[in-house]
């Protein structure tokens, strides 16, 4: 049977929940592998952040092992409680997220994290984002966040216009902050960009996929990358949906319907290229 990660290129988005289930044992030790990678004894423990419910805690839930995504019903979400969730200090929009065993917790102020990143205290950093799908912040209503106006026609859809675009803002904002210290690191280390809700997206495509690859996101990743020893740097991009959900406030506003046909099987493929992407990070760090 072939490779459940590597040879499944050619499987469509329609075949993707048939192929998964048939190749279930061979998933499952790909899983396994990941999960052994992630909890290895380290003192270069792997960082995660990102912009408040972009998924960071699904995915290292994934990636960890603690989440069996074949099995678990994507649109239940149950936070594990060995997972921990610290905003940045002096960045309160963006947040780091732990697991149990870390051989040491992650500083919480930029200059702080900046010094860990420069020393090479992490060999790996995942840095999730969503297209500027960032849930809004705790107890805020649409009606309430300083981009919404009232008095426009369709203001819901007007608002998307304005928040969306200042979000991504926000996402280029974070990467840039990692420029400089990663850089300027001597110790090999990989940079993960995962562009998650893709089930909000995916009917611009083609324009995200743009925007992080040779827009201004991938602009930014490019001056990152400008002169770097591939031996020394990676950086990697992965386009997925980590749990299909509308957009919604936290109060419960709803803001946009995921799109129309994307469905349990589209999921699961954008899962599977994103394990591809992970594994080959793995066995870069592996390589000497």
């Amino acid at each position: 049977m072939p490779d459940p990660v590597t040879a499944a290129a050619g499987v469509t988005v329609g075949g993707a929940l048939t192929w998964a289930y048939e190749n279930r044992k061979q998933i499952t030790e790909a899983l396994t592998s990941l999960k052994d990678w992630w909890w290895k004894p380290d003192n270069r423990p792997i960082l995660v952040l990102g912009p408040g419910g972009c998924g960071k805690t699904t995915l290292l839930r994934i990636l960890a092992g603690e989440r069996d995504w074949l099995i678990d019903n994507p649109w239940i979400y149950n936070e594990s409680t060995g997972i921990e969730k610290c905003p940045l200090a002096d960045d309160p929009d963006v947040q780091i997220v732990t697991t149990p065993g870390q051989p040491h917790r992650a500083s919480v102020y930029w200059p702080d994290l900046k010094v860990d990143l420069a020393a090479g205290r992490y060999r790996g950093i995942i840095l999730l984002s969503a297209y500027g799908y960032h849930t809004l912040g705790e107890g805020i209503r649409l009606r309430d966040h300083p981009l919404y106006r009232s008095r426009v026609p369709k203001p819901t859809q007007e608002f998307l216009t304005r928040y969306l675009p200042n979000r991504r803002g926000d996402e280029l904002r974070v990467l840039k902050q990692l420029t400089e210290p990663l850089r300027s690191c001597r110790e090999r280390v990989w940079l993960l960009t995962v562009a998650a809700k893709a089930d909000l997206w995916f009917d611009e495509w083609d324009e995200v996929q743009r925007h992080y690859t040779t827009g201004e996101y991938g602009q930014a990743i490019s001056e990152l990358v400008s002169g770097l020893d591939p031996a020394r740097f990676r950086h990697d991009l992965a386009l997925a949906s980590l749990v299909i959900a509308n957009f919604s406030t936290v109060t419960g506003d709803a803001i946009q319907k995921s799109i129309a046909g994307y469905d349990h099987q589209a999921q699961i493929e954008s899962v599977r290229r994103l394990i591809e992407r992970v594994i080959a990070l793995k066995d870069w760090e592996a390589a000497v």
